[in-house]
């Protein structure tokens, strides 16, 4: 009788807890990508927040944008009310770090609340700007009001802490130079996320 029962032997045990191993790692190994996942998804969406809160700053900006102006009666462009839409004329088409202002900062938190005015590090989020002449001042191009193509782009860190060689130097967030991020000597895309918005503003015409 007795030799009609048998048990595991040790190479099956040993088998069985290769297969739970895999098992296992494979379960760890899911759960790492999802929460890499979820933590992508929530920055994606925080940044595209803080893009989507230049956008409306800037439409609000646009407003200023007005002829006549009491301000400068003289300026047909009038462009030298607003805050930040001015700076078309200095800095066209080029990425700039828009002015600290009463009315909001480039600097965002974790969560996309504003950052106080000259505040640096623990910034996560940076907004820049680039703005360009669609409808230039006295083309007349079929009557429209003058306009301006904006552009917001919004950079994070890929992680907290980076030292890539020949990269920029690690600092406060919105003190990289805008610049930098485009040029590929400096390896942007190693060190950074980027998410873009694009819209567009008129001059209003006062009647």
């Amino acid at each position: 009788m007795r030799g009609h029962l048998r048990g595991y032997t040790v190479i099956e045990v040993m088998i069985a807890m290769a297969v739970l191993t895999i098992a296992a790692a494979g379960l760890i190994s899911l759960q790492r990508v999802s929460t890499v996942g979820n933590m992508q998804a929530k920055e994606i969406a925080v940044a595209s927040h803080v893009a989507r809160t230049w956008i409306d700053r800037l439409h609000v900006d646009s407003t200023r944008w007005n002829f006549p102006s009491p301000a400068y009666p003289n300026d047909p462009t009038d462009i030298a009310d607003t805050v930040w839409l001015r700076n078309v004329t200095t800095t066209p088409n080029i990425w700039f770090r828009p002015a600290d202002s009463a009315e909001g900062t480039a600097a965002f938190d974790a969560l996309g609340n504003n950052l106080p005015m000259n505040g640096t590090d623990p910034a996560v989020f940076c907004a820049n700007l680039r703005l360009a002449w669609m409808n230039p001042p006295n083309t007349n191009r079929r009557g429209d009001p003058e306009s301006v193509r904006v552009e917001v782009r919004v950079h994070w860190r890929r992680a907290k802490v980076f030292n890539i060689s020949g990269g920029i130097t690690p600092g406060p967030l919105c003190a990289v130079n805008p610049v930098d991020l485009d040029t590929p000597a400096k390896a942007p895309l190693a060190q950074f996320h980027l998410l873009y918005e694009m819209t567009s503003v008129a001059k209003q015409v006062m009647q």
